[in-house]
């Protein structure tokens, strides 16, 4: 049934890390969330941002090296229609329709940005304080789902098959909204609402719509 699903408090976590060539480790932490209300073409949308921590660190010695921060980077606009959510976002002037709840098992998702089609392949139920949400498993990328109402664990848009996610080299953490966690992976729900961005390294701004 359609509702309302999203409000400012709801946010998105994706952590990850990688090694360069000369043995500097880098842990990432990246966070998307709502803030603040814009209308676009005579609709309402919540503004979309985004916060990034990369933290590099020397292997050996487990000694910090520095910091690049990012924050507050404005992504785009996303806005809720019934059991669906459309953006814009930051690079066009066109709305996408990025999720569409109202699925069973075995429904295809022929997305404009999809070559081959996304398929529902189980679905089950979590909660998210009070509120069931529903799990939907795609035939994409393993171990991704759609959550009702908070997008996919692949970002705003699902992943298409064959193709590289917009968090690629991270993993899904959580969603969370109104103090309550869904962890995309078990045991990471404790620390999900925790952001601890250091006022240091660079500052990204993309002009807002």
């Amino acid at each position: 049934n359609a509702q309302s699903y999203l409000n400012e408090t709801a946010q998105w976590r994706f952590r990850g890390g990688s090694i360069g060539f000369d043995g500097t480790l880098t842990a990432m932490d990246h966070r998307y969330y709502l803030d603040g209300d814009t209308a676009i073409a005579g609709k309402q949308y919540f503004k979309v941002y985004f916060d990034r921590q990369d933290t590099s660190f020397n292997w050996i010695s487990s000694t910090v090296i520095g910091y690049d921060t990012t924050l507050h980077t404005y992504v785009g606009a996303v806005r809720e229609e019934g059991s669906r959510h459309y953006m814009v976002f930051f690079y066009s002037q066109e709305e996408d329709l990025i999720q569409d709840y109202d699925l069973e098992t075995g429904d295809t998702l022929q997305w404009d940005y999809c070559y081959y089609p996304v398929i529902v392949t189980s679905i089950d139920t979590v909660m998210l304080g009070a509120s069931p949400r529903r799990r939907f498993f795609l035939n994409n990328i393993p171990n991704e789902f759609v959550l009702e109402g908070a997008m996919s664990t692949d970002g705003f848009r699902v992943g298409c098959p064959g193709a590289i996610g917009l968090e690629s080299n991270l993993d899904p953490v959580c969603f969370s909204q109104d103090g309550h966690v869904v962890a995309y992976q078990p045991g990471q729900a404790s620390d999900c609402a925790v952001w601890e961005a250091l006022q240091q390294g660079s500052h990204t701004h993309v002009p807002e719509v």
